[in-house]
Formats: C-alpha cells, structure tokens, sequence
C-alpha cells in the first residue's frame, strides 16, 4: 500500500522547515515545506522506497542511480536517506551537486576529488555521500573522470546520482552503482497530498480544483505543489480556472469539445474552437499537447477511437517538433480526427453503454427498498416454476427441460463455456464426449501479464479519497449500517477493506444464510444479532457495487477490457478456428483438430468482467456456480431471419439469453452474425490481442 505522510506529519516537516533559519516574513516555497524528512513520508514508488528503507538499516550503501521522470521524489529519496544514514552528520558528510549547472570535468577534479579526501568523522560503517542531482547533464568527460574518483574513494565516499534517463549515463558508471526505477505517481497519490498541504495551509479549493492540479502536473508532484501554491497566492482560491490561469495551458475543456466534435463529425465547431484557442496564443506545442492528454480521458471514446486520434495527433506532433508549427497543421489534424472516428464508428460500436436503470443500480431506490429484489439467498433449490430467478446460492444455469432452443435452421457446432455446464442437457448425447477442462481451482481467465494500469483504474472506481462519487455517497449514506455491523461483528471501525465497500459483509451474510446459518451475533453478546433487515441491505449493496463497478462506472469497459483482453482474442481465436474448420469442403468432417466443446474455469470477479465487456443490461454479483456460455451456431438454411448462410453465435448467461446494452450485441432472438460479435472483440483488443500491450502501456502512462 502506498505510503503518504499524514496531515499532522506534514504540519510537522513544515514547521521544521520554517524555523531553519528563514525570516519570519519569508513564506517558504511549499515544496521545501513539505519535502518529506524520513523515507517513511515518501508518496509513492513503494517498494523501491523500501529497498532504501533496507539499505538505511544496514547502513551499507552502495552507489545508487535512481531514474525516473522530474517530480516524483528521486532528490528527495536520497536525502531522506543521507539523513537516516548520517544524523548529526549530515551537513558535513554530504556534497549535494547540481549537474545541470556543475557539469563539467572541472568539478569532478576539483569540488568532488576534494570532498572526497576530506576526513569527517562519522559512525562505524558508514561512509560520505555525494548526491548529483540531473546527473545525466554531466557531459562525458567528467562522467568519465568519476568512474576513477569512484575507484579511490569508495571505502571513504558513496556517490548517488539521480536523472531523469538512466541511458545517458555512461556504462562504466552505470555498472557500479545499483540501479533504480521510479514510476510516475498515480493521480490518488498526488490528490492524497496536495489535500494535505491544503488542510495543514487552510487552502480553500474545489473538486475541479484538485482534479486540475493532477491533470496539469502529470504526475509531477513537486509542479503539483508549485501549481497549487501559485493559484492560492495569486487568486485566493484553487479552481479549475484559477488554476489553469496559473500554468497557462489550454483548458482541457475546450479541448474536450473540441475532440468531441470531430467523434460527432462536427469538423467546423472543432476548427472554431481551435481558432479560439490559436488567437489566445497558445503555441501549437501547447494544442497538440493538451490534445494528447485529453484524449486519453474522455471515457466515451471506444479504445479503438483513442488509438486512431493519438495516432494521428502523435503525427501531427511530430510534424511540429520538426518546425511545421502552423495553424494549418493543426487544422489538417483536426479534419483527420473527424474524418477518422467516422470511419470507425461505421465499422463498429464499441463504446460503452450505461445499463437500463433499475432498482439494482439506483442508489436511491435500492436503499429504499425493503427485500432483495425476489433474489433467493438462503437455499440452493429453486422451484421449477421460477427457473431463471436468481440464486446466489445456486446460480440459474443451463438445463434440458428450459433450454431455449434456437430458431429453426440453426446447427449448434460448438461451446464454450465460463464455470460449467450440463454436457448431456446441450447435445443430448450418451456416449463419451471429447472435452477440454482445466484444473480444478484454476481461472483460466485471470490475466497472467502484467498491466496494472487495469488494477488502478478498478481502484479508482472503488477510491474514497478522490471527492464525491457515487462509491463515496453510497459509503456516506449507509455510514450508520456499517457502524451497527461493527458494533456487532467487532470489527475495528478502521479496518480499511472492511469498510470501503460490503464485500467481506456481503461474503459473510450470504454464506451463512447459504448453509441455512443463523445471521451472526456479537461474540459476547448473543443477543445482539444482525437482524434481516440489515441483512437484506447488505445484500442489496453488494448488488449495487458489483453493478456500479462492472457496468454502471463508464471506465469498467476500458478495466476489463486490458485485464481480460487475452482471453477475449484467444475466445474470438477459438470460434474462428472452428468457422474455418466448418467451412472447408468437407464441412470439418475429417479435422482432427475439431472441437466442440471447451471449458474455462473462472471465479466470480472475472465473470463480471466478461460480462462488463458484454456490457450485460442487469449487473448481478455472479452467485456460486455462475456460468457464461457462448454457442456457435451453423445456418443450415439459404433463406433464413439472419440473412445469408454463415455462421452465428449465441450468449446465454444465467440460462438464459444475454440482454445487452450495446445495440451492436443485441438482437431480438439473441442469434448475432458470428463477424459482428468478432468485429466487437476486435475492435477492442485487435485481432489476435495485439492491441493488448499497447493499450496497457497507455493506461499505465496515464
């Protein structure tokens, strides 16, 4: 977990900094009033921050490089670490240089050679440190002159340099130093801190505020800080145009527009707000910049349409940094970008579409209600007559007697399945059938690569610190309800996981009710139990946060999409295998590679989201023994409701047809052109998934 300082913490380090010697009246650059003092104050880069943590323990430092992008703590880590290593010492056993100004062979010979020499007397095991800020700056020469400087002195001195490229540090240099890595602080990091520094400073702001700050600072925090402390001198108050009056950029809302008018084909209110922002003096630079990072944000746009226009703005930007840095060029890049998404849209619709609004994911009318929904929680029959009711405890799956046959014309030729399935209730056979199963215990669904991009967009749906949301209202309005399952359950009120969302309440309640269990009771105190009133609330929440994760959050399209985006083209890969197959001349007859059934096994949170890429209609929490099932259907028939003979493919989810959101997704007998539904799949993850990594890498980057 990533570790920030509190506000008390920084009150504190601002103090400290203010009594070091500044006048009275001196109002000290925010930045140097909250630079962290011990490594434990550090935001972010948590588990390299911890490698120093163990190297200021040890007390043994190596020589370090530690890269990374300006802003994000690299100068600050080393001191921090200078301090914890030499105490008292410190002002005397560190040379802090500059290598941008101090670049040259003449500071190496001179000011390092003789601090290095210098005798300072320090504790056992611990050396002196020369700390090289922008050390890839130093020109050659001197990088070289060090390598021997390094050499001579390394029993006495301990040299660590920080850089933005870690490339333009020789190699002789970059073999003797450990090496490392710092990311770009995530936008929660940098919200959490400039909060801080807001309450510790009584700054007055707005959510549009903060959410300008980060956007302007890219993650650079030390510009985050200056930012805010800029806008708060010159206005009084931190607002998205305050703020935006201070670092003098496009304001991404007229940005925004802008890029919404080429996705809606309105190329002449695109060129006239780009003439506006021309005549405001913004450097084509500036435009195509804040292009690129607003495009990358707007959640309406279909990852598809996004790697079109930062495709295209990417060209453009080019074009500029080569010196073509006319009105023009950005007008051409504003006509390509609507001429684009036209051509994208009528290919096909993969954006996302909100699900029809119920009971299940309106707040309001969901903690409104008394019961939960007609849904069955504490028994794994359900009546015949209510097939296809939901079941927690017994997920509505398929079965011979309710399966609904698809229309006539249509050959089932091939399943595959997500959870499980009645082999014999699909194909009606009593002989052995060839399958492919995997492992018990194993989700074959569950990304095996890294993309953690993904991951922190799911936690930012789920974030309590970033203002009010939807997930935040819904944890203010049902306060009191959390506050009476701990009395009862004794969970400590500042047990994180327990009380950003109602999952482990949610597990707890419906296991037990599951196996036909008494709700709980406070251990010393048997009567006081949680009653089925607050039950039933908890189950509801449940609902209502699976819903909002998965469907209702406008970027779970985009989460699911790189977390599960593997799995999808290797699903899109397998119905084609069979099309191809089926459509030799020998109608597969004699493949030995023909497969009718294939069976993946998945847990309850990658269901959601293949259901989320679905984009399902009603949102449920997948209950035990949930299953997704896609058949691919063969057309039989030259003149049928599909049109020509070809290929068609079907998704039952819960036993039944899946409803979707999606216009492209949904039919009225839930039979879809089998190239439709391929097309989808493509146009989110590319053919084969080759979109996969690049989308990571752009999410990751944001």
């Amino acid at each position: 977990m990533v570790q920030a300082e509190s506000s008390a913490a920084a009150a504190r380090n601002g103090l400290q900094a203010t009594t070091a010697g500044a006048p009275p009246d001196y109002e000290l650059p925010w930045v140097e009033k909250y630079r962290p003092i011990f490594l434990d104050d550090i935001v972010g880069n948590t588990e390299t921050v911890e490698r120093l943590k163990i190297i200021a323990k040890d007390g043994n430092m190596p020589h370090v490089i530690i890269s990374g992008m300006p802003g994000i703590g690299k100068t600050t880590s080393v001191l921090c670490l200078a301090r914890q290593l030499l105490g008292d010492a410190y002002k005397e056993a560190v040379l802090e240089l500059n290598a941008s100004d101090e670049r040259g062979i003449d500071v190496v010979r001179n000011r390092i050679k003789g601090f290095a020499q210098k005798k300072v007397t320090l504790p056992p095991g611990r050396h002196k440190l020369v700390i090289l800020d922008e050390a890839d700056s130093m020109t050659p020469g001197a990088q070289q002159a060090l390598r021997r400087t390094m050499e001579i002195y390394s029993t006495t001195t301990r040299f660590a340099f920080a850089c933005n490229q870690s490339n333009k540090i020789i190699e002789p240099l970059q073999s003797r130093c450990a090496i490392l890595r710092y990311a770009r602080l995530t936008d929660a990091q940098v919200v959490k801190r400039i909060t801080q520094i807001c309450e510790a400073e009584s700054v007055k702001f707005s959510e549009d505020g903060i959410a300008a700050l980060v956007f302007s600072a890219e993650g650079d925090m030390r510009q985050a800080i200056n930012n805010l402390q800029s806008t708060w001198a010159g206005f009084g108050f931190v607002s998205g145009d305050n703020v935006f009056r201070v670092v003098d950029s496009p304001h991404p809302i007229k940005v925004q527009a802008m890029i919404k008018a080429c996705w809606d084909g309105k190329v002449d209110a695109a060129l006239e707000i780009l003439n506006e922002l021309w005549g405001l003096g913004y450097s084509s630079h500036d435009i195509i910049s804040t292009m690129f990072r607003v495009t990358k944000t707007i959640p309406s746009l279909s990852e598809h349409s996004k790697l079109e226009f930062i495709k295209e703005i990417g060209f453009t930007h080019m074009r500029i940094l080569d010196g073509v840095q006319t009105l023009l060029q950005l007008s051409g890049c504003v006509s390509k970008l609507s001429l684009t998404i036209k051509l994208a849209t009528a290919a096909v619709d993969n954006t996302w579409h909100p699900p029809e609004i119920s009971a299940i994911n309106d707040l309001d009318r969901n903690l409104d209600s008394d019961g939960v929904f007609g849904f069955i929680f504490n028994s794994s029959d359900t009546p015949d007559e209510r097939y296809g009711q939901y079941n927690y405890c017994n997920m509505p799956h398929v079965r011979r007697r309710e399966y609904e046959k698809a229309p006539e014309g249509y050959e089932l030729v091939y399943v595959e399945i997500v959870i499980g399935m009645v082999i014999a209730g699909m194909y009606g056979v009593q002989n052995d059938v060839p399958l492919h199963v995997q492992k018990k215990g194993i989700d074959s669904l569950e990304p095996q690569y890294p993309c953690p991009g993904g991951y922190d967009m799911f936690d930012n749906i789920k974030a309590t610190n970033i203002g009010s949301t939807p997930w935040t209202r819904h944890l203010e309005k049902t306060a009191e309800l959390l506050q009476s399952l701990d009395l009862i359950s004794g969970v400590p009120p500042d047990t994180e996981d327990w009380h950003a969302n109602y999952d482990h309440y949610f597990d707890s309640i419906s296991s037990r009710l599951c196996h036909s269990k008494p709700l709980p009771c406070n251990p010393d105190n048997s009567t006081q139990c949680i009653s089925q009133s607050q039950a039933n609330a908890v189950l509801r929440l449940g609902q209502w946060e699976y819903s909002y994760l998965y469907r209702s959050a406008p970027s779970s399209l985009i989460a699911s999409t790189v977390l599960y985006g593997v799995f999808i083209a290797e699903l899109a890969q397998h119905l084609r295998d069979q099309i191809d197959i089926l459509s030799s001349p020998d109608n597969g007859n004699d493949a030995t590679n023909r497969v009718i059934y294939t069976h993946n096994v998945a847990h309850d949170g990658s269901i959601s989201r293949l259901l989320s890429i679905l984009q399902a209609n009603e949102m449920v929490w997948p209950g035990m023994g949930a299953e997704l099932v896609f058949e691919l259907y063969r057309n039989n028939t030259q003149q049928s409701n599909k049109g020509e003979r070809g290929f068609s493919v079907r998704v039952l989810w819960g036993g039944r047809v899946l409803q979707s959101s999606n216009p492209e997704l949904q039919d009225v007998d839930g039979i879809l052109m089998a190239e439709k539904l391929l097309e989808y799949f493509d146009s989110l993850v590319g053919r084969g998934g080759k979109s996969v990594v690049g989308l990571c890498e752009s999410i990751d980057e944001e």
